[in-house]
């Protein structure tokens, strides 16, 4: 009947999971992998969204797409209301909107770093 849920901090979550078509299309924005790249390779559980928008314009500012660079606030804001939501819905982070602060616990199956395009991004 469907995948083993877990309960950690009052939600729900997917365990033993392998990449999904969804997770592919989660995964397949720049600034989600370039978020989930740098909480893979935190030593702490926890980021300030404030450091996300950070790494997330140091990233853009070595691959510029656009001839004009958002600034730090205005990514902020998208992590705020686009970015770091879709990835709380997709079950890879816990995203504390009044503290600003994202949760990491693991990726819920490491072969899905694999199958994206995560091992690409270097910060």
């Amino acid at each position: 009947m469907g995948q083993p849920m877990e309960r950690a901090a009052g939600r729900e979550r997917k365990s033993g999971r392998t990449a999904t078509g969804t997770d592919r299309a989660v995964l397949g924005d720049r600034r989600r992998a370039c978020i989930l790249s740098h909480l893979v390779n935190m030593e702490e559980s926890t980021a300030e969204r404030s450091e996300l928008a950070e790494e997330v314009r140091r990233d853009e500012l070595k691959n510029p797409d656009e001839s004009e660079q958002p600034t730090r606030e205005s990514i902020e804001i998208d992590l705020h209301h686009n970015q770091l939501p879709r990835l709380e819905d997709a079950g890879f982070i816990e995203y504390h909107r009044r503290q600003g602060t994202v949760r990491y616990d693991g990726l819920p199956d490491q072969r899905l770093l694999e199958r994206t395009s995560l091992e690409g991004i270097s910060h």
